[in-house]
């Protein structure tokens, strides 16, 4: 399949854009659900009005099946990026953690506990677009990280395979950034941005909802099993936090 999408990359007749393309791959690694129909935004969009930031205190990560309680810390919709911002690595694919704001403890082998603010949604967005990587199947991803609702057991009955971490590196697609969309305690709309050569603007935005469930974020699923409803955009710099300290 990965082949075929690459194939179609290179191809001036097919009517696929790349953007396109990428959001059906990424999609897939994200949570093993196919999506056949995607139509990519005209860039330049409007993105998130600037709020004042604040740094949230500090937390040493465990690994223990404690609560969370990890402190909300920013809550504004363009936060500063905290100075124990580091990449996670695998398979030659690099992804954003913070002690601070998630993930700062493992559960059942996953990555959890994640700042209840929109940075800590990003964040999260970011660890379960990537968790396959270190071994998680995208089953096992769908089961631990997706809220429970009619979407989620559509999606474990479609089941699929994940993405190839060879090919998604090659294709030099990296977490870029993200856009607050909205948010709330209890539910966020998060734009994660990814670098993704080859498109008109060279990065590639995809719309998710995340809603806190047990002291914790999980990814909103639609009731078809497809992550979200939005549209694939184009966003250019300074409409997205970058992450970078």
């Amino acid at each position: 399949m990965l082949n075929a999408i690459k194939r179609a990359w290179g191809s001036k007749a097919t009517g696929i854009t790349a953007a396109a393309i990428l959001a059906l791959v990424l999609l897939v690694v994200v949570v093993a659900i196919v999506l056949s129909f995607i139509s990519p935004a005209k860039p330049g969009a409007q993105g998130p009005q600037e709020n004042p930031a604040v740094q949230s205190p500090a937390a040493e990560p465990t690994n223990d099946n404690g609560k969370c309680n990890v402190p909300s810390g920013d809550t504004s919709f363009r936060p500063k990026i905290p100075a124990d911002l580091r990449w996670e690595a695998a398979q030659g694919l690099t992804w954003p953690v913070s002690a601070s704001a998630g993930p700062t403890k493992t559960r059942d082998g996953f990555p959890v506990c994640f700042a209840r603010s929109p940075l800590g949604a990003a964040l999260f967005g970011v660890t379960v677009m990537n968790e396959q990587y270190k071994g998680h199947s995208p089953v096992d991803l769908l089961k631990f990280y997706v809220a429970d609702s009619p979407g989620k057991e559509v999606g474990l009955k479609q089941g699929g395979a994940g993405g190839s971490a060879a090919d998604t590196a090659a294709a030099g697609i990296t977490p870029a950034g993200f856009i607050t969309d909205s948010f709330t305690p209890e539910e966020a709309q998060v734009t994660l941005v990814l670098a993704s050569p080859g498109t008109e603007t060279g990065y590639t935005g995809m719309p998710f909802t995340f809603v806190w469930v047990d002291g914790d974020w999980r990814l909103k699923v639609l009731d078809s099993g497809k992550p979200f409803a939005g549209t694939v955009s184009a966003p250019v710099k300074g409409q997205f936090v970058e992450w970078r300290k």
